[in-house]
């Protein structure tokens, strides 16, 4: 009896996939856990019985998919969509006996990857990757990084076109800690590291660049030097920073005088022509060669602090010294006065409690908060009643905390600055 060829057994396969309804092996049991397919990273699995290995995805956004492979036998792909339905398969496309699946999926369903050898009893490794030709223009690239080379450390010497002499940086560890985000035009955003990555520079299925020079345009000390990264025609430069001496990093700690210390947000610590951000709960941290700096610290309604700031030659250096502001300068106008009394004039009697009656944090109790205050506290309707329509932004006028406006916070006033003559010295070590 004559032996079918390889191309005969694949389209005899095919028909009595059609005829016995060959999609259904691959029906979702509840017991079997699919693998999580995830986008641009190449993923090996084991082969270890005919049906191959199995994956599952949800799109965040509709677009052509590529599901393909690379192993060390021929391959077969197959796509089935939530009703374990067969959608798309194919065999060789991919050149080398390895399949390349192409199928447009829609967002937010979830669809079924299966990877198998031609040959079902083959067993051994198969990498699948899954890629989009989603094509929207992008808007936007935005990279972040701390990262900073030492002068003339971590590289080599090399010699130019020229025979001038060049230090030649290791640029690996420095791709390590580049967090590259891609803004697109409808809106979505794509972020890539070299961890996500899989050893690849891809977005999307596209190239992404990390082009740099150094042959030509040499890195050097006190010199503009950038990376730049190119994708689908944007461009983003990243400045390199090169130093004389290590960096190290400070954390610190503001908060108000007034009335128990509390923590100041988006205060900014300024140091010469740089300046640094305090957190939610008041910390900032900054990085420089260690060193003695004098610090300018403010913050709205906060008579602006000036302090000396030594930073020791440690990785982390915390502070246990406070930095406390007075925060009496109600018109911001940086000193406390006459006029920040008088504006006072009308708020007297207002009750100040954003915690509790500003639910949604947008600086007015309304209709919108009584909700989540009836919920979590029991708050009635006619209680809430009469903060509707409130502004609550009262916090620098409550000066003893009892969230009352009233003579006492303007006698707190008076007592801290009647006689203030300006901040004590202040070394934060």
């Amino acid at each position: 009896m004559k032996k079918l060829s390889k191309t005969s057994k694949k389209i005899l396969c095919l028909v009595l996939c059609v005829m016995f309804g060959f999609c259904t092996l691959f029906a979702v049991s509840p017991a079997f856990a699919y693998t999580n397919l995830l986008l641009d990273v190449w993923q090996e699995s084991n082969i270890t019985n005919s049906e191959g290995v199995k994956f599952s995805y949800t799109p965040e956004y509709s677009a052509v998919y590529h599901f393909e492979a690379s192993a060390t036998y021929d391959s077969m792909g197959y796509v089935y969509d939530a009703d374990n339905k067969l959608i798309a398969s194919d065999d060789d496309s991919a050149g080398g006996q390895q399949f390349k699946v192409n199928v447009k999926l829609e967002e937010g369903k979830t669809y079924f990857f299966v990877g198998k050898f031609w040959n079902a009893d083959r067993r051994g490794k198969i990498k699948v990757l899954l890629t989009s030709e989603k094509s929207d223009e992008v808007e936007k690239i935005t990279v972040s990084t701390d990262y900073y080379f030492l002068e003339n450390k971590n590289g080599r010497w090399n010699t130019d076109s020229d025979g001038k002499q060049y230090f030649d940086y290791n640029l690996q560890d420095f791709y390590d800690s580049l967090e590259i985000d891609v803004y697109f035009s409808d809106g979505t955003k794509a972020h890539w590291n070299t961890e996500l990555s899989g050893g690849t520079q891809t977005i999307h299925g596209k190239k992404l660049y990390l082009v740099h020079n150094q042959y030509i345009n040499h890195w050097i000390y006190g010199e503009e030097d950038f990376l730049t990264v190119k994708y689908m025609g944007a461009v983003y430069k990243v400045p390199i920073s090169i130093l004389k001496k290590p960096i190290y990093y400070f954390t610190a700690n503001v908060s108000t005088l007034l009335p128990d210390k509390n923590g100041v947000c988006d205060a900014t610590v300024a140091i010469d022509d740089e300046v640094f951000k305090t957190d939610e709960s008041g910390d900032f941290t900054i990085r420089k060669e260690a060193g003695t700096y004098t610090a300018t610290v403010s913050a709205k309604n906060c008579i602006p602090r000036e302090i000396t700031i030594e930073v020791g030659e440690k990785d982390k250096y915390v502070s246990s010294v406070g930095i406390d502001l007075l925060n009496v300068d109600i018109n911001g106008d940086n000193v406390a006065d006459s006029k920040d009394i008088e504006m006072y004039n009308g708020k007297f009697g207002k009750k100040y409690n954003n915690k509790i009656y500003d639910m949604n944090g947008d600086g007015f109790v309304n209709i919108k908060d009584f909700q989540s205050a009836n919920s979590i506290y029991g708050i009635s309707q006619e209680e809430f009643s009469d903060y509707i329509g409130e502004v609550l932004d009262l916090s620098s006028y409550d000066l003893n905390g009892d969230n009352f406006i009233n003579i006492r916070d303007v006698s707190v006033f008076k007592e801290h600055t009647d006689n203030f003559n300006g901040y004590e010295p202040l070394v934060v070590k």
